[in-house]
């Protein structure tokens, strides 16, 4: 099953811009199991060249690993510049791992993972929302990989505690949530066991309370849901019919626009290729960029969304073909993008060339690991699965650095 979720880049805020970290897993493990028979983890070397040439500068330096192995967590970049890390798969392969009521945090100018008190119930492939006041909302998961549960919890910094808060109307996993300009959290659609859900509902963090919203005129999951400048909120992609063939699935015909103001939903035009699990990120320039996904297999195309014209165009492909990776808006304006696949590749797109550069390697594959900007401009990347099971291994991404001879590929 394809699941999304969406989360606000702190520091960012301010421009409105939004990322769409990766996709939910409850079925990235049957993805990347179809993965192993194409590639394996490789090592290699990456020599300092240009941009020009074909490879960005920047480089991946190892950081301390996490206490636990996780794959499916929820990172999410506090107040004072830490990461929360919460829940996920912590057994050492996903299938036969359980859902983890765990949670640490980094911080990055000790290079220093700590324990913090563990969730009210464990979660796994949850979607997590940093609200106004600092807290951290987390939402759409399931009881140990089998029944959902419409449960949301609440991580306050400054108590280090987490504490329930007033359950959604409808339980549902792999769910997208918007913080909205407003200050309340829309949660859209998700698996709701048996199909793909259409409906919506809003979060009050003053109230605690849930309330239904329109719902979206078709049901959907592995979808992404975007902030866009004008306040309205794109829902583009995903499935209307759960299945556990990632490669396989019925597409919506319609993107979505959701207008606040009217708690209303008007139909869009949809991508030029229907793809779920795919990323999107909110580009300085009010486009949209959509990248990979799966659909018939796992795509590595790209293409834009204009909001003015609410017309689609493809744009340059990227170099290797990912589904459920994580993509990231850097502060110099281009996308990395990372996992997704089984190699150690990573690759960063260029708005101003529509086109793809590789990175140097990455020292372990991240398949469904969490990306997350940090504010001196890097990017920490952790956890995930790989060939060897689940992953407690960190490394930071340094846009700054050029890659040495000596830099794993």
């Amino acid at each position: 099953m394809f699941k999304g979720r969406v989360r606000i880049m702190s520091g960012r805020s301010k421009r409105g811009y939004l990322h769409r970290h990766r996709t939910g897993y409850s079925c990235y493990f049957y993805t990347f199991a179809l993965m192993i028979f194409i590639s394996f983890q490789q090592v290699g070397t990456v020599h300092q060249v240009p941009l020009e040439s074909g490879v960005a500068q920047g480089t991946w330096i190892p950081t301390a690993p996490m206490i636990a192995n996780r794959s499916g967590a929820s990172a999410t970049l506090l107040r004072d510049g830490t990461i929360l890390v919460a829940g996920g798969f912590t057994g050492k392969f996903t299938s036969n791992g359980l859902n983890s009521s765990s949670a640490e945090i980094y911080n990055p100018r000790m290079d220093r993972w700590t324990k913090t008190a563990p969730l009210v119930s464990a979660v796994s492939g949850q979607t997590a929302v940093l609200l106004p006041d600092g807290t951290v909302l987390v939402v759409c998961s399931s009881v140990n990989s089998a029944l959902l549960t419409p449960s949301a919890q609440l991580y306050s910094p400054h108590t280090r505690r987490w504490a329930a808060t007033s359950p959604m109307h409808t339980a549902r996993k792999g769910c997208t949530a918007t913080l909205l300009a407003t200050g309340l959290v829309l949660v859209a659609g998700g698996d709701g066991e048996t199909s793909g859900l259409s409906s919506a509902e809003l979060y009050n963090p003053r109230t605690h309370h849930w309330t239904f919203t329109g719902s979206m005129t078709t049901g959907r999951e592995g979808h992404t849901a975007t902030l866009l400048p004008n306040g309205t909120v794109l829902v583009a992609g995903g499935s209307d019919k759960p299945t556990f063939k990632p490669t396989l699935f019925a597409n919506p015909t319609r993107d979505e626009i959701y207008d606040p103001r009217t708690g209303t939903w008007d139909s869009t035009r949809p991508m030029i290729t229907l793809r779920g699990s795919h990323t999107a990120t909110l580009l300085p320039n009010g486009t949209i960029l959509v990248a990979g996904g799966g659909n018939n297999g796992f795509l590595s195309s790209a293409e834009l969304y204009h909001v003015r014209t609410r017309a689609w165009t493809e744009t340059g492909s990227m170099h290797e073909a990912r589904s459920g990776h994580t993509a990231t808006l850097l502060f110099n304006d281009t996308v990395l993008v990372t996992g997704g696949s089984t190699d150690t590749s990573a690759e960063i797109y260029v708005p101003q060339t529509g086109q793809w550069v590789e990175t140097a390697r990455m020292h372990m594959s991240h398949f469904g690991g969490t990306a997350t900007l940090l504010p001196s401009g890097k990017v920490l990347v952790v956890g995930g699965t790989n060939t060897a099971g689940n992953l407690s291994g960190a490394e930071l991404y340094n846009p700054l650095i050029r890659p040495s001879a000596s830099t794993s590929e």
